[in-house]
């Protein structure tokens, strides 16, 4: 048996999503809670946030309670109490992150849930992108092979652990 990690700065995670797994059940509450915080949490801009899973077996059902959890996500300004993501650091992240979404979508990636046209009532010209989701992302796309630092996460799938 083989296993794909990448050994730098993007940290991945990998989630069986079928029932031949040779460990535990995870709770699924727990699991997308963690998944929505380590994605979405201070915006991605952190060397830990987890922008990568790979999900193995079937994970529609994973990927719709992913999304819906999202969608759920407040984005306002840092200063508000019911914020859960506030602006990335400047207009050239902003920029940045905003052209990796979009190579990954001109490269075959689904886009699942788009917050770049997110727009804060008072904060009309902030720097604010909302919680992303690309699915079917493959490992030679810019946007997976740059590092991020904001709200997007990247869904793999595969069907088994095993290469052919």
């Amino acid at each position: 048996m083989s296993v794909e990690s990448r050994l730098d700065t993007m940290n991945t995670t990998t989630w069986c999503a079928h029932d031949k797994c040779t460990y535990s059940p995870l709770s699924l509450d727990a699991t997308l809670n963690a998944l929505v915080a380590a994605s979405f949490g201070a915006v991605g801009q952190r060397c830990m946030a987890l922008h990568t899973v790979v999900f193995v077996g079937d994970s529609k059902s994973w990927e719709d309670k992913l999304l819906e959890r999202a969608k759920a996500l407040k984005v306002n300004s840092g200063t508000k109490p019911d914020a859960d993501l506030g602006p990335v650091i400047n207009k050239e992240a902003k920029e940045r992150i905003c052209k990796l979404i979009q190579n990954g979508v001109e490269s075959g990636a689904r886009l699942v849930l788009d917050g770049r046209n997110i727009v804060v009532p008072g904060y009309e010209h902030g720097n604010f992108i909302g919680p992303t989701i690309l699915s079917d992302v493959m490992a030679d796309m810019e946007c997976y092979k740059e590092k991020i630092f904001g709200p997007v996460y990247f869904a793999f799938r595969r069907t088994t652990l095993m290469r052919p």
